[in-house]
């Protein structure tokens, strides 16, 4: 009988990350929904119960005795961590360069950057113990310098700077996570899930968040992982940094 494999989500109970976890609990892993809001996270939960083993736990990833309590209640019941998806984001303006908000733009890279590094540092130590262990940043292709270099005339204007500058941070940190973690075969890529109807679009998205979860599923499923690499939603195709 194959050893259960353990899942962290981050930001699970709504869009992109409620299908991440639907889909992987439904492939019997074990899904640790986190959410910021312990309420939100249980109703998600409760809805998503009949579709695998799915646990609410509550993250704010500006919260580190937060993160600290979620990574002690996953030892305490598993002992590892197999993967542990950075899905949790948030949308912040900040207006153009020249004008920034500066308050907006440290909100988002703490939100969309420093939290998530922060949470991969503290599940170090179960990933170490888990079974062809996984991290999985959902990063974004507005965080690209290339795409940012050509924006599209759909999006002159209209890429918010706090979030773009945040998914940028998160990309070379990834980068760099990935070179560091390569001696412990931990495995650490980004997964841009395409233009998705959530929040983070402000719901003008193209993709269901089903079909916006559905790279980072593949990714998490991949029985063999590549790493440091930034992966398209397109099966296969790698996009530029």
């Amino acid at each position: 009988m194959m050893a259960e494999r353990v899942v962290l989500v981050t930001g699970g109970n709504v869009g992109i990350g409620y299908e991440v976890v639907r889909a992987l609990a439904k492939a019997g892993h074990v899904v640790w929904l986190a959410s910021r809001d312990p309420a939100k996270g249980e109703k998600a939960a409760a809805e998503l119960a009949g579709e695998g083993d799915i646990r609410p736990v509550r993250i704010d990833v500006t919260d580190e005795a937060s993160m600290v309590a979620a990574v002690a209640a996953i030892e305490a019941a598993h002992g590892k961590l197999d993967i542990l998806i950075n899905n949790a984001g948030a949308t912040f303006g900040g207006g153009a360069a020249h004008v920034a908000d500066l308050d907006a733009l440290r909100a988002a890279i703490e939100n969309n950057a420093i939290g998530p590094l922060r949470l991969s540092q503290l599940a170090l130590p179960l990933l170490r113990k888990g079974d062809k262990p996984q991290i999985i940043n959902v990063g974004s292709g507005s965080g690209s310098l290339h795409w940012l270099g050509n924006t599209p005339p759909a999006f002159a204007g209209r890429v918010p700077l706090g979030y773009a500058t945040s998914k940028t941070v998160m990309h070379s940190i990834s980068v760099q996570l990935a070179q560091a973690l390569k001696a412990d075969g931990i495995a650490v890529n980004v997964i841009s899930p395409g233009y998705v109807n959530t929040a983070v679009s402000q719901h003008m998205g193209t993709k269901s968040p089903a079909e916006g979860a559905e790279s980072t599923v593949r990714l998490a499923l991949n029985p063999a992982p590549p790493t440091g690499r930034f992966l398209s939603d397109v099966e296969g195709e790698e996009l530029a940094w």
